[in-house]
């Protein structure tokens, strides 16, 4: 059968399904026997296109051991020298075979014949590299989120994954062949190419002897971890194994498996968007299988669902809401272990939980963001779901940071398809939120132009947000998931936030487009990277999109193509980036450039007030006020007067981060900031960017922490640009890569924080609260507040606690 017709089947009728695995084995068989040129390279591509998609019950009862056990497909895909990325695409058939026990004897019955075809020498991991580290079911979920599996897909993901076929998956199948079985207790939980393993080959074992019998488990601890891990991928475990491991780690999940609770879980993070998930890992969890659940639900069902919880929310507004926040707690958590790498705090007091707010941000949200997308919600208590029925382990903080991490950034991938098929929806139904109902076409016009406006923010917000982290996750050495994983994640969410750009594009046509160059307009003034990053996706969307309609939008529309030609005259720095938008769309030429150089207190005198600034900046640091006789003139310029915000925000109360009704036991954990910082000395040097938009793929200008020690001059342009050297960070799927530069910025101290909220003497990171009863504080109501209160008008309509009196007491 032609593999074309392969499609994935996910009814209940069983002949379908016995029809797709049949075809499935012949296309196995006709990449074993091999072939020639690009009909075997679009063979291998297909085939393993199909299979990223494939589901454990597809396999399951309709394949025979004796069926594939001699077919083998790697060695024709390893003697085909013609094709791009080998290693990648042998990597990604080996993971996908290793998750589906169906599969395995694939693996088993050849790789002795073809592991000597590996060249170890020159795939090898160096010293300190992690990328040896990853697991199957990482990658195969990776793979999955990617609409087709080609040459340009491993080109643009660069997944690396030729050290971790060499250094760990060959040897650990050549270990198993040899009866060296894995052992629970040798496992290491850091490195997931092991842990993955140990679930693969050995889940039913693990399941019989340490989930349904834990009861005095010695092996409690890595029990739970492992059963952490397999909740995390339900499409590629067996059902059975991941109900009772769904059981171990989230009883309230397997309690109330339901859509309307899925949309509880996702309104409860909205209605506490200061929430900390490092405190409430329980409910990271549960916001992670919410999401999976809205993600298989066609959306009419959600709007449903929706209705019927009488939120006050649509579900766009919903969706976004969770990226938005998701995206900015990542954000929020690579900065803090980025300065916590640094060793830049300076003067830090053990109660002191806003330590970095006066550090230089490399990635800063502009504070209008949070207020334009998050409506003010009065201060309510937070629901027992989020405790209720949890495992000990939870509170006894078996669950680390990396996994707690991992959690929110599935959550994140996963929020990010829910809104791309939910615009596809919209876009295929012909449905069009922008168009003006009967109930609103009497309004002015003005009025008009503002929702729309803000319908498109709404969108338009948390991608940008979601690309300042993947600016982040490129960039900074990350040590709290490794830095080939970051790199990964980084190329996804470039990859989901321009596809959510070009449905949104689609969708609205060209009402949408002048919306998303307004936006960049507006954001491009706030900061240097976000410049970048608008321009990038404005280049993706016109030049580099196969699927977007902006060249044919921006030609029928005389508003869409001024508001364009006025944003790219205003940010012409003479690249690449910009030449297109002239040539192509204008038929002009590239006006010049002319670059200046000027010092950094002479750019400081043209601002208001320059001189009362510099007086102000010398007199701290001659009065040793100052950290640092070199401390950046530029964070001082950008919060003046510290002492005034701080005495405001000090006294405020913060609802989001009080300590929840809920029996808790004292911290044994002590502050990571305990210990006082030596002094940083930081300076900023930004010089003109002349690189532009490179085509090599050796390009490395980037924006480090380097940028933090150089010094007090610049150049200057139209705009300033940080200069910078680390690893070029690809854009663009199937088209040339680029890079992002800024000058670093003051973080504002408005920005909402990730030990505690943004009063200084709420509760931070490793705080608990103390040992109180289970308080039913009157929550047990719709569109209710806190205490009964009567404004009714907060964001979620819904939020019912179901409080166990008679497990806490009265």
């Amino acid at each position: 059968m032609v593999i074309e017709s392969i499609t994935v089947m996910t009814d209940n009728n069983k002949e379908p399904k016995d029809a797709f695995v049949q075809s499935l084995l012949a296309a196995l068989l006709k990449i074993s026997d091999g072939g020639s040129g690009n009909d075997r390279e679009k063979m291998i591509f297909k085939t393993l296109d199909v299979l990223k998609l494939v589901c454990f019950e597809d396999l399951e009862g309709r394949l025979h051991r004796e069926q594939i056990e001699r077919i083998d497909v790697f060695t024709p895909i390893l003697s085909c020298d013609e094709l791009e990325h080998k290693w990648d695409v042998v990597a990604s058939y080996m993971a996908i075979f290793s998750v589906h026990r169906q599969l395995q004897p694939l693996i088993t019955g050849s790789i002795r014949s073809w592991c000597g075809l590996l060249p170890s020498e020159e795939i090898s991991p160096m010293n300190g590299d992690d990328s040896h580290k990853r697991g199957f079911y990482s990658i195969v979920s990776q793979l999955a989120e990617v609409d087709v599996l080609g040459p340009q897909t491993f080109e643009y993901l660069k997944l690396n994954l030729g050290p971790t076929l060499v250094a760990s998956w060959t040897p650990l199948w050549l270990e198993w062949l040899d009866e060296r079985r894995p052992v629970l207790n040798d496992l290491d939980l850091l490195d997931k190419s092991k842990v993955d393993f140990y679930i693969a080959t050995c889940g039913d074992e693990f399941i019989k002897q340490h989930v349904r019998e834990q009861k005095g488990d010695p092996w409690e601890h890595l029990a739970f971890n492992i059963c952490l891990r397999m909740v995390r991928f339900p499409d590629w475990i067996p059902q059975s194994y991941y109900r009772l491991a769904i059981q171990r780690v989230a009883p309230a999940q397997s309690e109330f498996d339901s859509l309307g609770f899925a949309l509880q879980v996702v309104m409860e993070v909205v209605d506490h968007p200061e929430l900390n998930f490092f405190e409430t890992p329980h409910l990271a969890l549960l916001l992670l299988h919410a999401l999976k659940r809205l993600q298989k639900t066609p959306s009419h069902v959600l709007h449903a669902t929706l209705g019927s919880l009488t939120c006050v929310q649509s579900l766009s507004a919903l969706i976004n809401m969770t990226q938005y926040l998701l995206a900015k707690f990542l954000l929020n958590t690579g900065e803090i272990v980025r300065l916590i790498n640094l060793k830049s705090q300076i003067d830090v007091k053990p109660d002191d939980g806003s330590w970095y707010k006066s550090k230089p941000s490399l990635f800063h949200i502009p504070q209008w963001f949070e207020k334009s997308i998050m409506p003010p919600i009065p201060p309510i208590s937070k629901s027992s779901l989020i405790f209720k029925n949890s495992a000990s382990e939870w509170e006894e903080g078996s669950c680390s940071m990396e996994a707690v991490t991992d959690l929110l950034l599935d959550s994140l991938s996963t929020v990010c398809l829910i809104n791309e098929r939910i615009l596809e929806e919209y876009q295929q139904l012909e449905i069009d939120a922008m168009q003006p109902d009967e109930a609103v076409k009497e309004l002015s016009s003005s009025i008009l132009h503002k929702l729309k406006q803000n319908y498109v923010e709404l969108y338009l917000i948390p991608i940008m947000t979601t690309l300042l982290l993947s600016c982040q996750l490129n960039m900074m050495e990350n040590k709290l998931i490794g830095n080939a994983k970051a790199h990964t994640l980084s190329r996804l969410f470039y990859f989901h936030s321009v596809r959510i750009c070009e449905e949104l594009v689609r969708t609205h046509g060209a009402v949408g487009l002048f919306y998303l160059i307004e936006f960049a307009t507006k954001v491009s003034s706030e900061d240097l990277v976000l410049q970048r990053v608008c321009i990038e996706i404005l280049n993706h969307i016109f030049f580099h999109s196969a699927r977007s309609l902006a060249k044919q939008f921006c030609e029928e529309s005389p508003l869409v193509k001024r508001s364009l030609l006025d944003y790219i005259t205003l940010w012409n720095d003479g690249t690449e980036a910009f030449e297109n938008f002239f040539v192509q769309i204008f038929k002009q030429a590239q006006p010049s450039i002319e670059t200046s150089r000027i010092e950094l207190d002479d750019l400081i005198r043209l601002l208001p007030d320059g001189e009362e600034i510099l007086a102000k900046s010398r007199s701290r640091a001659a009065t040793g006020k100052v950290h640092s006789s070199q401390s950046d003139a530029l964070c001082e310029t950008e919060s003046p007067m510290p002492s005034v915000t701080t005495s405001l925000q000090q006294s405020k109360f913060n609802p989001y981060s009080a300590a929840p009704f809920v029996p808790a036991k004292k911290s044994t954990r002590s502050l990571l900031m305990n210990a006082k910082s030596k002094a940083v000395t930081s300076e900023f040097r930004a010089i003109n960017h002349d690189g532009g938009l490179p085509n090599e793929l050796t390009s490395n200008q980037m924006l480090t922490p380097a940028l933090l020690q150089n010094t007090p001059e610049v150049h200057h342009t139209d705009h300033l640009m940080a200069n910078t050297f680390a690893e070029k960070f690809s854009f663009d799927l199937c088209s040339s890569n680029t890079h992002l530069d800024s000058t670093p910025k003051t973080p504002n101290l408005t920005t909402s924080t990730l030990f505690n909220s943004p009063w200084n003497d709420s509760p931070d990171l490793h705080s608990t609260p103390n040992i109180c009863k289970f308080v039913n504080t009157g929550k047990n109501y719709i569109l209710g507040g806190h205490n009964r209160v009567r404004n009714n008008s907060r964001a979620q309509s819904i939020h019912i606690d179901s409080f166990d009196i008679e497990n806490y007491g009265s």
